[in-house]
């Protein structure tokens, strides 16, 4: 098993545990946090999480997930940002982030690998939060959403997660959620909840926003290698569910099951970024990763430089060059690949064949000789 395997598999049985032994525990937090910091609005989430044991990420994704948690606002502006006219940017402080910048001129600009296309907004969460560019309504009727997201980073990218929702007075709903690969793109109208955003009811002071989440994983994925028959049944579901038009339809998962997937998905309180993740798993993880990489490391170094090499001779010629296929060669005047003279049909030596032997129109004419 690859180190990449070992650790995404550890993340996962990690993750596990956390939803089977601290959704509860979470659940309550984010519920005493919110009704204090409504008494107390001078309280952060780190100090509320350092006295209650507790991942201050976690319980910041927490708050986030139910939109318990206002997001500090982007509200100091910095014009030509990085001495880049046109680039504009909005955040609590220079160089901090979450940010939003704003291209205004008519031409792409790049910032640090960042491409921002012209007339455009860029959306950048932090290390620990999201962010959100929510429109509040200025009227009472009907609303469409359009437009195109894509990940600006032009390489090295991990890809995003998002969610676009309506905020009324009787709380949240979720209008439409994505998952984009680094260096992708999506139009509104190509997702699948695009039928919901089209006709959108709005009432003056209801508020639309999307919020975009960084460290993108989308996977299916099995915590150890399946036997044969477990292996079979998958791909009988597999085949019944996207081959097979006369496959009965599957039954429904169960409640439970669909909190449980939610809970682990990307999407859930408990996904942390891949930086993040080594930090909070246990320490015989953390110790068996690191062993497994000493191991990479030593194997990497024990592997030999001079790889022993022969020379070998190809029927048909190299792949993609002029070379490739059975064909009838030049005679090579003086045996120099430069002065080429005419060319000779495949034939075998007059003294085995004869004069008279028909000609070779299909591969080198070794097995003929062979024969």
């Amino acid at each position: 098993m690859s180190m990449g395997q070992l650790f995404l598999r550890d993340s996962l049985a990690h993750l596990e545990r956390l939803a089977t032994e601290q959704t509860a525990r979470y659940l309550l937090a984010s519920l005493v946090f919110n009704n204090r910091a409504a008494r107390e609005p001078e309280i952060s989430v780190g100090d509320f999480s350092k006295t209650h044991n507790l991942h201050a990420k976690t319980l910041t994704q927490w708050l986030d997930y139910f939109g318990l948690r206002d997001y500090t606002p982007c509200a100091s502006l910095f014009r030509n940002d990085d001495a880049i006219p046109g680039l504009h940017r909005w955040s609590s402080g220079a160089n901090h982030f979450p940010a939003v910048q704003v291209n205004v001129r008519d031409e792409l600009v790049e910032r640090k690998g960042v491409k921002f296309p012209p007339r455009s907004v860029g959306l950048t969460p932090s290390k620990t939060s999201g962010i959100v560019l929510s429109w509040t309504s200025p009227f009472t009727g009907t609303a469409r959403l359009t437009g195109r997201v894509s990940d600006a980073k032009a390489s090295g990218s991990k890809g995003f997660a998002a969610a676009l929702d309506l905020r009324t007075q009787a709380g949240r709903r979720e209008l439409a959620s994505f998952n984009l690969a680094g260096g992708g793109a999506i139009e509104f109208e190509r997702l699948p909840d695009r039928d919901r955003l089209a006709n959108v009811t709005v009432r003056t002071g209801d508020t639309i926003g999307g919020k975009f989440r960084g460290d993108l994983a989308e996977l299916r994925v099995y915590a150890q290698p399946l036997e044969d028959a477990a292996r079979a049944q998958v791909e009988k579901e597999l085949f019944d569910s996207w081959i097979n038009p006369d496959a009965p339809e599957a039954a429904p998962l169960p409640a439970i099951a669909l909190l449980y997937d939610e809970l682990c998905s990307p999407r859930g309180p408990f996904w942390l970024d891949h930086d993040e993740r080594e930090h909070v798993m246990g320490s015989h993880l953390t110790q068996r990763i690191n062993q497994t990489r000493v191991e990479l490391e030593t194997l990497k170094k024990s592997f030999p430089t001079n790889v022993p090499q022969a020379v070998v001779v190809q029927d048909g010629g190299p792949a993609k060059t002029k070379h490739e296929g059975f064909k009838d060669a030049q005679i090579y005047l003086r045996g120099n690949p430069k002065t080429p003279g005419k060319t000779v049909p495949r034939g075998l030596p007059k003294g085995l064949a004869g004069d008279d032997q028909p000609p070779i129109t299909e591969g080198s004419g070794r097995l003929r000789l062979s024969e």
